[in-house]
């Protein structure tokens, strides 16, 4: 991500998207896709757990950790990706 990220043209400023195919943006957008489908990954995991009646392992701030950081994860894929 440093590569890619805050060593290069983004920062934690807002800015306008990068639609181009400029190596550094498509570098990013890789890697915020691949965050999105572990945090994916993990809900799945939190979902199981549910399912399968495993209440002590999947507390109500387990399951909130999981869903929020899946939205930012969708957010920053949609308007910064």
């Amino acid at each position: 991500i440093m590569t890619s990220g805050w060593t290069t043209t983004y920062h934690f400023g807002c800015m306008l998207p990068d639609y181009s195919m400029n190596p550094e943006a498509l570098r990013m957008l890789r890697f915020l896709w691949w965050t999105i489908m572990l945090k994916l990954l993990e809900l799945f995991e939190t979902a199981f757990f549910i399912l399968r009646k495993k209440d002590r392992q999947a507390s109500f701030l387990h399951v909130y950790h999981h869903v929020s950081t899946l939205i930012i994860v969708w957010s920053a894929l949609k308007y910064v990706g």
